[in-house]
């Protein structure tokens, strides 16, 4: 607790307490400043000369009234982020006519939109996000904020539609993500930069095709009901690192930037003028974007051409569109920094290219549910991003959804407490991967992610799995089920020592299961089923310790523990995609697998398993005795 006798400081001035772990000689007035906890001393407010206070980000409560600004008649920065506090104040209040930067992230201001907020004339930074805020935006606040460079209002409960009179705004960093806006998005503020509008019910074309878009760097719109194709001024964003538009309902082709481009109508400020003298001519140089999330929407392209300008480009998910043609050849030297890429559930074809061997990086590459054939290329598993082991931060989580897909989240850190003087914001990229894999949802969180999964199921590759599967030492993930592969499983695979999933279930595989299996001790899902394997069950280490499957998720499996020993063998016959009836084996017929012909793999009828029984289900897999 700060307490009562700061009033003694008549003279202080700069106040920060911010994110508080202190440690080391300090004297006993300060040390009480360490992880503060309980209410705010309203002698706070008699620190007339006080133009700074951050006590933002500890563990405070309690009620802010206008007795904490009494005399705060200088003040320019407040920060009281990440505490608890309730902000109760009258709406005829009047804040420090000075303020500049007001940072209340996660108090409690609703659930009225705040009254008060119409008379300061000078705030530039505002974070208000997550404020319990349930209520209609009022028409003044894009007035009386019309010159804020930085405007905060995510998380909340927030209601309305956006002003046509949007572009008039000075507004830099705009964040209105995670509320209920509704209806189209006609301008855009002429110098943003940041604009996150995702997680709404916005509708009407994608507000792309709008006045002065050239600054704009991150652009996240994903989570609404955006229609129409995406626009020729795409290419005009050159300064472009993030563009979101997952979950939508776009249709049509990527944009052909290799040609003539219509310029903006209207005169171009002078402030960007100079970012491209040439806009409406070919594009041909260098596009600065990083990461490319178009997945989930009903796109019908071709491998977009204008990405062999995007070297920069380490997240591509082009996944759950009409995407069909080839993996151009040029992806492995056009795109060295590549980390992750998923192609899942589109209508892809023809080879996996050698040339992937040139993304050095790759740490993820889902190619499921296409109509891929041939052969793995063998250096598919000698990349840098499989080989080696990374430390992985997991929780897990009940599969709960109708779909295996892998998604991305994204969200942007606004930290509200400068680093320098005046203000200001900095943001950071916050990535999370939710994958099916072990038979259940993960959730793999980080600034970048750092998961290396192989998910080459449901298309048509042929052939034996590569021998160098055995040096792909970093994977955690692989599932190659529901192809044509035929020959053994790699003697080597024991090598795999971070591999947590493994999926070669309804191939053509045949011989013994490799003694090596049992060394993956991080192993916690294991699915053979549906091949042809023989000979005897190894034992030891991880495969005695794993839970038999539950009974009913399959009926040609087995069903008493897998407690295996060396007499146990796998008789080698061909699988059946037959069904038994359910009164056979005494189970409910929800709960048998879908039976479909090689090739239909797509969801619903491609699923592996229903996904009312996607749950518990860490153990082996193994063909009927």
């Amino acid at each position: 607790m700060i307490p009562d006798t700061l009033t003694s400081l008549c003279s202080l001035r700069i106040f920060e307490l911010a994110y508080n772990d202190v440690q080391g000689d300090v004297t006993e007035f300060i040390e009480s400043f360490n992880k503060l906890i309980g209410p705010l001393t309203t002698a706070i407010g008699m620190l007339s000369n006080l133009i700074y206070l951050n006590i933002g980000y500890n563990q405070m409560d309690g009620l802010i009234t206008q007795e904490h600004f009494s005399k705060l008649t200088e003040l320019q920065e407040l920060h009281l982020s990440g505490n608890s506090f309730t902000m109760k104040l009258n709406s005829d209040w009047i804040p420090p006519r000075r303020l500049l930067t007001l940072g209340l992230r996660s108090c409690y201001l609703g659930p009225r939109f705040p009254q008060w907020l119409k008379s300061p004339k000078n705030i530039s930074y505002l974070y208000m996000s997550n404020a319990s805020i349930a209520d209609t935006m009022p028409d003044w606040f894009w007035t009386v904020f019309r010159k804020a460079d930085v405007l905060d209002l995510s998380n909340n409960n927030i209601s309305g539609t956006l002003p046509a009179t949007l572009g008039q705004m000075d507004t830099s960093f705009l964040d209105l993500s995670s509320n209920q806006f509704i209806g189209p998005v006609e301008q855009l503020p002429q110098n943003i930069t940041t604009l996150d509008l995702s997680r709404n019910s916005l509708s009407g074309a994608l507000p792309l095709n709008v006045r002065w878009p050239l600054l704009i760097d991150r652009l996240l719109l994903f989570d609404n009901h955006f229609t129409g194709t995406i626009p020729a001024s795409l290419c005009q964003m050159k300064l472009l690192t993030l563009l979101d538009i997952r979950n939508n309902m776009i249709t049509g082709q990527f944009p052909r930037c290799s040609e003539n481009v219509a310029s903006s109508s209207g005169t171009v400020p002078s402030n960007i003028a100079s970012v491209d003298s040439d806009s409406s001519s070919e594009i041909s140089s260098s596009m600065s974007i990083q990461t490319l999330r178009l997945n989930n929407n009903s796109l019908s392209d071709e491998f977009p051409l204008i990405l062999q300008n995007c070297p920069e480009l380490t997240f591509i998910d082009l996944g759950q569109n009409r995407f069909f043609g080839s993996i151009p050849p040029w992806i492995g030297e056009k795109l060295p920094q590549l980390k992750f890429l998923s192609l899942r559930s589109n209508m892809f074809s023809g080879y996996i290219p050698t040339q992937l061997r040139g993304l050095r990086y790759l740490q993820y590459l889902d190619l499921a549910h296409n109509n891929f054939s041939g052969t793995i290329p063998r250096s598919l598993l000698n990349m840098d991003g499989v080989t080696k082991t990374t430390e992985l931060a997991a929780r897990d989580y009940p599969s709960s959804t109708s779909s295996d897909m892998a998604t991305v989240d994204d969200g942007i850190t606004v930290v509200d407490d400068p680093q320098h003087p005046g203000g200001g914001y900095e943001y950071a990229m916050i990535a999370s991967i939710f994958v099916v894999t072990k038979g259940q949802g993960r959730e793999y969180i980080g600034r970048f992610i750092d998961i290396v999964s192989l998910d080459l199921s449901c298309n048509h590759l042929t052939g034996n799995i590569p021998e160098s599967i055995g040096p792909a030492a970093g994977l955690v993930n692989m599932n190659l089920s529901l192809n044509h592969l035929t020959g053994k499983i790699p003697e080597n695979i024991g090598s795999m020592h971070s591999l947590e999933s493994l999926d070669l279930s309804s191939n053509q595989l045949s011989g013994e299961i490799p003694p090596g299996l049992s060394d993956l001790t991080s192993l916690s899902y294991l699915n053979l089923s549906y091949n042809e394997l023989s000979g005897r069950i190894p034992s030891g280490h991880q495969l005695d310790n794993t839970q038999p499957f539950r009974p009913r998720i399959h009926v040609h499996w087995q069903r008493r523990p897998l407690q295996t020993s060396s007499s146990e063998e796998l008789s080698g016959k061909p699988y059946s995609r037959k069904p038994l009836h359910s009164e056979q084996r005494g189970i409910r017929s929800d709960a048998l697998l879908f039976r479909v012909k090689r090739g239909l793999c797509g969801w619903p009828l491609g699923g592996v398993l229903l996904p009312s029984l996607q749950e518990n289900m860490e153990g082996l897999l193994f063909p009927s005795l």
